[in-house]
């Protein structure tokens, strides 16, 4: 399958689909106690200290060595004269980060629980009118909101703004935010994805998981990949998120140019986010699964 690299994804023109299903593919975890900002700030790639009430940061989680363990939204609240940030995290490696906060946290004053069966998650357009104790995340660019709704509060009031619940992944391929899989867990290097870029690595925080890689690679190293958003036609809509290891791409002479990130199929047409080597880029491109 050959593919062509866009600048960006026309989102206006694949929104015709709606649906009131919420999306299933977050993991969301809640956070509190009194060591929580302090922890995070030693965990996380961005700078906590950027994060304001009822306002939300984007940031990677590294292992060690400085492979990505997630990108994921978190958000801060006030309830009931409690702060509590709440970790959002899209796709189905939520379990792994919570595994290794709950390790690295085990000396601190923190409280993590998974709260996902609490809420409803949506994509719906941002310009709808309706204002409701929700979480809200924009997307930058794109008109879209990503919005958490306690089940206890779900009501019908936002079906008409509601998107094809497919639709979630292409807006996170168009921001070039990486959905982190178990199957991907640990294989990716921030700079690889040009995650720098996206302002989510703060190079002025102190120390934090993988921390001396990142600024190793960004001081010193010179960049050989580039994330890319790609599409072409497929007439395939079989392909299996658990093999995506398997999917990478190629020249026409049959070298391996790219790895897959993540990918989307809507109306037959396939889009890719991918890490593909800076001297093939201007080659002809080919989607192998």
């Amino acid at each position: 399958m050959e593919l062509s690299i866009l600048n960006n994804i026309d989102l206006i023109k694949l929104t015709e689909n709606k649906t009131e299903t919420p999306i299933t593919e977050f993991d969301i975890y809640k956070i509190t106690g009194s060591d929580k900002f302090d922890f995070l700030q030693g965990q996380i790639t961005n700078d906590i200290n950027l994060l304001k009430t009822e306002q939300a940061i984007c940031t990677a989680y590294c292992n060690i060595k400085g492979r990505l363990m997630g990108v994921f939204f978190l958000y801060l609240t006030n309830i009931d004269n409690e702060e509590i940030i709440y970790l959002i995290n899209p796709g189905n490696n939520g379990l792994n980060i919570f595994k290794s906060l709950k390790k690295y946290g085990l000396f601190s004053k923190i409280n993590i629980n998974k709260v996902t069966d609490e809420f409803n998650v949506y994509l719906i357009n941002t310009e709808s009118e309706e204002k409701d104790d929700l979480i809200s995340i924009e997307f930058p660019n794109n008109k879209l909101t990503l919005k958490l709704i306690n089940k206890t509060k779900d009501v019908n009031i936002l079906n008409k703004e509601k998107l094809d619940n497919n639709f979630w992944k292409i807006t996170f391929i168009n921001s070039k935010i990486p959905i982190i899989s178990q199957i991907t867990n640990e294989q990716f290097l921030s700079h690889n994805l040009e995650l720098p870029k996206l302002n989510i690595i703060n190079f002025k925080k102190g120390c934090y998981l993988g921390q001396e890689i990142i600024a190793r690679t960004e001081y010193k190293a010179k960049l050989k990949k580039s994330a890319l958003i790609l599409s072409g036609m497929s007439s395939n809509t079989n392909l299996n998120n658990n093999l995506i290891n398997s999917y990478f791409l190629q020249n026409n002479e049959n070298i391996k140019t790219g790895e897959v990130i993540d990918y989307c199929i809507i109306k037959n047409k396939i889009y890719l986010l991918a890490s593909i080597d800076n001297k093939y880029i201007s080659q002809e491109i080919k989607f192998i699964n």
